[in-house]
């Protein structure tokens, strides 16, 4: 489960449990996000969950890389 919540400037005092991340992501920005692993073998990048806050723009590019060979060059 997710909570989004959009937060003024300013300083905050967060009431989170301690099993809890809290992850701050700036106005126009992406954020990618993937399923948990233990280790490079056990990465699963099929299913990507991708957030965004824009009011203007945002972009990213999306960089595949296996964790093992140099095939990106």
């Amino acid at each position: 489960e997710r909570k989004y919540e959009i937060l003024e400037k300013g300083h905050r005092y967060l009431d989170i449990d301690i099993d809890e991340i809290p992850i701050f992501i700036r106005k126009n920005k992406v954020l990618v996000l993937g399923k948990h692993a233990n280790t490079v073998d056990d990465i699963d990048n099929e299913e990507l969950v991708v957030i965004a806050f824009v009011e203007d723009k945002a972009s990213y590019t999306y960089y595949d890389d296996d964790g093992r060979t140099l095939d990106y060059r």
